[in-house]
């Protein structure tokens, strides 16, 4: 897809800045509607474009144009022609405006198209961007309907050309504006201490687990999970036929307790009890 330039533009000795305006004209644009290899070096009477092409079918009022060039080879190329009328300029959204990309702002309600100083170098540019941009399939809608698909592009490849000009041209200081990011695009600012910290803390979990494996799998006796009904199955007569300190008798032990001497669990003869040990 292409405009065809109506005039030719380039340099001017003109250096100062357009004033703004509105271009409101009527310009011819061609499309690439097929493209094949044929036998034939000139263009057959009886031979036609097919009516399946890149776009799929074509409306009733759009006629195609055949033209042969040869390229180690001849090959065939269906073009159609349209007349297309827009206007162009700017539109500011003032109220409610989407970032939906880096340089693009969406507006849910009909935008007024307003004057700009940048609305007639961006149309010079667009016939040669719109051929680039259907080459590269960068930035282009799928091409299932003509008519769709050029309503689609043309304000694309302008909107295009505006921001790059626009950022060429614009001043080295940035402006900056209040920006409220959707929840769905905030990024999460990770602290790498904070990581370290977490990864230390479950390796420490870790090892800490495989050592306790590692001990109770070594031990001779099992691990007292409920050291209260420990207490209960263990046979302490012992301690209560030996308790001349008056360990019976303390509801809670202090350290001037410990002169009494620690509780050992013996074994003798498969029955465990526990005594009073020195």
């Amino acid at each position: 897809m292409g405009l065809i330039p109506d005039v030719r533009w380039g340099p001017s000795s003109n250096t100062t800045f357009p004033s703004p305006a509105t271009v409101s004209e009527t310009r011819t644009l061609a499309i690439l509607h097929s493209h094949a290899a044929t036998s034939h070096p000139h263009v057959a009477p009886n031979d036609s474009c097919t009516t399946s092409g890149f776009f799929g079918g074509l409306p009733a009022d759009v006629s195609l144009y055949q033209f042969i060039y040869k390229n180690n080879g001849y090959f065939k190329m269906c073009i159609a022609f349209a007349r297309v009328t827009y206007t162009a300029g700017v539109g500011i959204c003032a109220k409610a405006c989407r970032l939906s990309a880096l340089t693009v702002v969406q507006n849910d309600t009909v935008i007024v198209v307003e004057s700009d100083a940048m609305t007639v170098d961006p149309l010079a540019i667009m016939p040669r961007l719109l051929t680039y941009m259907g080459l590269g399939g960068a930035s282009v809608p799928p091409p299932t309907n003509i008519t769709d698909y050029t309503i689609r592009v043309l304000p694309r490849a302008y909107g295009a050309a505006w921001t790059a000009l626009t950022d060429m041209f614009a001043p080295s200081a940035m402006l900056k504006t209040d920006v409220m990011i959707p929840v769905l695009m905030s990024r999460a600012q990770v602290s790498h201490w904070r990581v370290y910290v977490w990864l230390a803390l479950n390796l420490l979990l870790t090892l800490s687990g495989l050592l306790f494996i590692f001990v109770q799998r070594r031990g001779q006796k099992p691990l007292v999970v409920d050291v209260a009904i420990a207490a209960l199955l263990l046979d302490t007569s012992r301690v209560l036929a030996n308790d001349q300190h008056g360990l019976c008798d303390l509801s809670q032990l202090t350290e001037e307790d410990s002169k009494i001497g620690p509780l050992r669990l013996q074994e003798e003869y498969g029955h465990r009890y526990v005594e009073v040990g020195n």
